[in-house]
């Protein structure tokens, strides 16, 4: 019988993804006179139930798809393909499928007869979606051997039981897409770094809403730079899938062999699909770091540094011992050289590339330094080298040097330099360093926490938190503001930061300053990277009314850089102690029969209440910004009574008698 299913083709994605010429029979998919089917949609979740009833033999589910002169799907070399995602569903079925498209007809096709090789499939695990692609063979018989039009019909012989569709296929629809897969930037890490692990993105096959059957694997294209090459599996296989965005992601791991710095590894990434046989590779770079590179911003220089083999070293005439603390970060550096200095040196580039470009917003240097156990007080030279001295096209140029002293031994100090402008060359206005960055060290041990050149160097401003406005009584007397977020944007140290505070007019406030408690101005955290001051000042008596604004400046000595900001304090009339004399606070009658009246000398905002001798309340009221208050003591017993009068941590208390 034939069962028109008109609803289910509203699933435009699904069983019409065909050739854009394939052209819908009315009656959809159906059942041939000889089968016995039940054919539902389930339009929640866009499934084709399909419950084969007939028990022998099997049952044709198929699709008209056109006539001999209306042909409906042309299938050439490039298009060959069949795909469906199916279930079944309770049983598993290990007996093959047979599918076959037919190509022409048996009667009324002039001389199209052809033969078709079948296809089939088993769905051997019940319950589970399985996907099943295939290639059409050519047909044979007929004119056309190359080209095949499907002109009939296209079908399933289906055995007893009931199946579920997902999709259905043909010609172009089912052309296997290429799997795809975010690139990974190349990667420089430590040789001693231990294993890495890298997400992979982006992973999916385009057209498709499932990634079933798609493998992962990744290899090192040599063997003795990087190890451990390998995609991990969590428990739940190798590539997450999420449903939401139709993509996944993978984990690649790998290790760094030791020992082989300055050497580079490429990792190859290959996506299989192991049901189209579709495949892609990528990969990227890994270059290992010495162990110099640890802490990573002793390498923060401009963006386009490129970094040397062989790091940083002492040149031929130079004696050096060069470790890393690892544990805190420092680069120890010791000369052993007793005469004359010694160059600490680290390769920039060559003349081809250069390494580190410089205009007027970036030409500077900073770097942190301890020199252990002596002063230097003899200038320590800088350098970089701009051009090359040989074969560099006329680009050796004259570059003035800069220089500084460790006054104080055992101490961190921060140089910050300016670059000064090279000369000789073609350019006057940007330098490319294109040779090497040296220091010239006298005999000695030195200690360095940074070494920043460019963009890297480029002064940050001083930051702080804002203050808010105040409101302060003319007589309160001393006022202490905290000022908290005060930090070097960019850089772990406040080195060099002084902070001031005066008042924007006079006679309103007075002795504005930054309290040094003995250990400096700035108290600053370890943990947080900011710092803390706590300034003062004293509002001036009798100017109640006016305002004056509290200008801080934070001004970093060493690079030269300089931030204000400030807030407003407002002076308001003087508070009266409710305890500062009888005239302020006065309660009467003291005898009271019914009422008794509560007069302050100002305004507050607080409470009255009445106790008895034991401190039983009887009676209450608020006060909100009043100077006056009634309290009604007529139904009270006769006796002894206090009155409290209560403004924040202040109590007044008068004694009444009521009669």
């Amino acid at each position: 019988m034939s069962l028109p299913l008109v609803a289910f083709s509203q699933k435009q994605y699904y069983l019409k993804t065909f050739d854009d010429t394939f052209s819908s029979d009315p009656l959809g998919w159906y059942g041939d006179p000889f089968s016995d089917f039940t054919i539902t949609l389930d339009t929640a979740n866009g499934i084709l139930d399909v419950v084969v009833k007939k028990e022998d033999p099997w049952s044709v589910f198929d699709k008209y798809m056109g006539n001999c002169w209306a042909n409906s799907l042309v299938l050439d070399q490039s298009n060959r393909y069949m795909e469906f995602r199916v279930k079944s569903v309770g049983a598993a079925v290990t007996k093959p499928i047979t599918v076959y498209p037919k190509w022409g007809r048996n009667d009324g096709c002039p001389a199209e007869n052809k033969t078709y090789p079948n296809m089939n499939f088993t769905i051997p695990v019940a319950d589970e979606w399985k996907i099943v692609f295939l290639t059409i063979p050519q047909s044979t018989g007929g004119s056309q051997n190359v080209i095949d039009t499907l002109t009939w019909r296209f079908a399933m012989e289906l055995p007893n039981g009931r199946y579920q569709f997902d999709y259905i296929k043909l010609g172009n629809a089912a052309i296997p897409p290429t799997p795809t897969i975010d690139v990974v930037k190349d990667k420089s890490v430590l040789e001693n770094a231990g294993p890495q692990t890298v997400t992979l993105t982006g992973i999916s096959l385009p057209g498709r809403d499932f990634i079933d059957g798609l493998d992962i694997t990744a290899e090192a294209k040599s063997r003795d730079i990087i190890t451990d090459v390998t995609i991990l599996d969590p428990g739940n296989g190798k590539i997450h899938y999420d449903e939401a965005t139709k993509k996944g992601t993978a984990t690649l791991s790998f290790t760094p062999v030791n020992g082989k710095a300055g050497n580079s590894d490429s990792i190859i990434i290959t996506l299989l699909d192991t049901i189209r046989w579709k495949m892609v590779r990528t990969g990227f770079k890994v270059t290992l770091l010495e162990d110099f590179s640890r802490k990573q911003y002793l390498k923060s220089f401009d963006a386009t540094f490129s970094f040397d083999d062989g790091g940083w070293y002492g040149d031929s005439a130079s004696d050096f011992t060069i470790t890393l603390d690892t544990a805190n970060g420092i680069l120890d550096v010791v000369v052993k050289k007793s005469n004359w200095f010694s160059m600490f040196a680290k390769n920039m580039g060559n003349c081809n590339i250069p390494s580190l470009v410089l205009d007027q917003t970036n030409r500077y240097v900073e770097l942190r330094v301890k020199s252990v156990g002596k002063a230097v007080t003899n200038p320590v030279r800088i350098y970089p080298n701009w051009g090359g001295i040989v074969g560099c096209d006329a680009e050796v140029k004259t570059y003035a040097n800069m220089s500084f002293t460790i006054p104080v031994a055992d101490e961190w100090k921060i140089v910050f330099l300016t670059i000064p402008q090279s000369t000789g060359g073609s350019q006057n206005v940007i330098d490319t360093l294109t040779r090497s960055f040296a220091i010239e060290l006298p005999n000695g041990t030195y200690q360095f926490d940074y070494i920043k050149l460019g963009n890297a160097a480029a002064s940050p401003i001083p930051t702080m938190d804002v203050v808010k406005d105040k409101n302060i009584p003319e007589n309160a007397g001393p006022q202490t503001v905290t000022l908290t977020g005060i930090s070097i944007l960019g850089r772990d140290f406040i080195d060099g930061l002084d902070i001031t505070a005066e008042a924007k007019a006079e006679g309103i406030l007075t002795d504005v300053t930054i309290l040094d408690p003995g250990n400096g101005k700035i108290h600053y955290d370890q943990v947080t990277k900011k710092g803390t001051a706590t300034l003062s000042f004293t509002p001036v008596i009798g100017a109640n009314g006016l305002s004056d604004s509290v200008i801080i400046t934070l001004r970093d000595t060493i690079r030269g850089k300089m931030v204000r900001k400030g807030f407003k304090v407002t002076l308001v009339k003087a508070q009266i102690a409710l305890s500062d004399a009888d005239d302020n606070v006065k309660v009467y009658p003291t005898e009271v029969s019914d009422v008794v009246n509560i007069e302050l000398a100002e305004a507050v905002t607080g409470e009255v209440s009445v106790v008895d001798v034991v401190g039983n309340v009887v009676a209450s009221q608020k006060l909100v910004a009043a100077s006056t208050a009634k309290v009604d003591l007529s139904n009270a017993a006769a006796g002894m009574y206090l009155v409290k009068i209560a403004k924040g941590s202040e109590v007044v208390v008068r004694k009444v008698v009521k009669k």
